[in-house]
C-alpha cells in the first residue's frame, strides 16, 4: 500500500496526494491506501458535482462567519478518535495551537459582552 496525504483547502475540499501537500492548502491526514482514504471520505460531504470532498464543518464555519480552524482541528481530532492518523507534523501542531488561540479569543469576547 501506499501512503496518502489528506489535506483541506480554505473553502473545506478535500483532497489526496501521494508525495506533498499543495501550496495553500492544509495537511490534515497521512494513512495508507484506498481503504484509508474511503473511511475518510464517508466523513466528508460530497459536492454537487460527485467528485469533490468537503469537510462539511469548515464549509459551513466559511460561509457562515465561523472559524474554520476551529472546525478544522474538531474534524481532525474526530479522525483521531476514529484511530485515523493525525498528521504529526509541525503545521498540523500549529493548526491546533492557533485553532485553541482563537478559541481562547473568542471566549474572552464573549465572557464580557
Amino acid at each position: 500500500m501506499s501512503e496518502l496525504i489528506c489535506y483541506c483547502w480554505a473553502n473545506g475540499n478535500i483532497g489526496f496526494s501521494k508525495t506533498r501537500v499543495p501550496k495553500g492548502a492544509l495537511p490534515v491526514a497521512t494513512g495508507d491506501g484506498i481503504k484509508w482514504r474511503g473511511e475518510i471520505e464517508v466523513l466528508c460531504r460530497l459536492a454537487y458535482d460527485n467528485k469533490t470532498y468537503i469537510i462539511s464543518e469548515v464549509r459551513d464555519a466559511v460561509l457562515h462567519g465561523g472559524d474554520a480552524l476551529e472546525a478544522l482541528r474538531d474534524f481532525m481530532t474526530k479522525l483521531e478518535k476514529l484511530g485515523l492518523k493525525d498528521p504529526d507534523t509541525v503545521l498540523g501542531q500549529k493548526i491546533r495551537k492557533l485553532a485553541k488561540s482563537n478559541q481562547e479569543s473568542l471566549n474572552k469576547v464573549r465572557s464580557s459582552v
